[in-house]
């Protein structure tokens, strides 16, 4: 804790990502699942230069989870889960501005 302060008593978890690659990068997964599920990701990256001063890299995200709701009590008005999509978006990028990256 005396390097991240005394609210680290119990632990610190670290996670470091994987850098984005240079060139063009890509992919896509779908999944699915029981009551209509389904978890669809597409993610593109492009990137230039490596670790090099001036490198650059972008990497763009996006999924879509959606259930078709189901119902436990068909005797009971209105569903147990009712159907849903949630969107989610992310954009990352990385910018080198001397030796080493940022």
């Amino acid at each position: 804790s005396s390097l991240y302060g005394s609210d680290a008593l119990a632990g610190v978890v670290n996670v470091v990502t994987a850098r984005p690659r240079e060139g063009v990068s890509g992919q896509a997964r779908l999944r699915g699942g029981s009551f209509g599920t389904t978890d669809a990701t597409l993610a593109l990256g492009l990137g230039r230069g490596g670790d090099a001063a001036g490198a650059w890299a972008v990497r763009v995200l996006a999924n879509r989870y959606a259930s078709g709701g189901y119902d436990l009590r068909p005797d009971v008005y209105g569903s147990t889960t009712p159907a849903f999509a949630d969107w989610t978006g992310d954009v990352r990028a990385r910018l080198a501005l001397g030796r080493g990256a940022v």
